[in-house]
């Protein structure tokens, strides 16, 4: 007899392994590690949506941390600008 999971940490489980490589028990790992918060911003994480992003390295598949949601876009954001100024600079 198989242990029953919750339909919605069978889809986040699913999720984590399938985009991130990663399995729940090891997001749980880093968000114990990170207190249940941002890398970043260090605010504590909200639940569903609001809750923690995983943050990974899109070249090389891997996990960083834990990041809250405008942590997240604002790190993808300052990242493309960040290219772009050097870019620039080098002129």
């Amino acid at each position: 007899m198989g242990v029953y999971k919750r339909p919605r940490e069978s889809w986040f489980d699913a999720n984590l392994r399938c985009r991130y490589g990663i399995t729940i028990k090891e997001w749980k790992r880093l968000y114990r590690k990170q207190k249940g918060r941002c890398a970043i911003c260090l605010k504590k994480a909200g639940r569903g949506r609001r809750g923690l992003h995983v943050d990974h390295n899109h070249k090389t598949g891997k996990v960083r941390g834990l990041l809250c949601p405008p942590c997240n876009r604002g790190l993808e954001r300052l990242m493309a600008h960040l290219d772009r100024a050097v870019k620039y600079f080098l002129q």
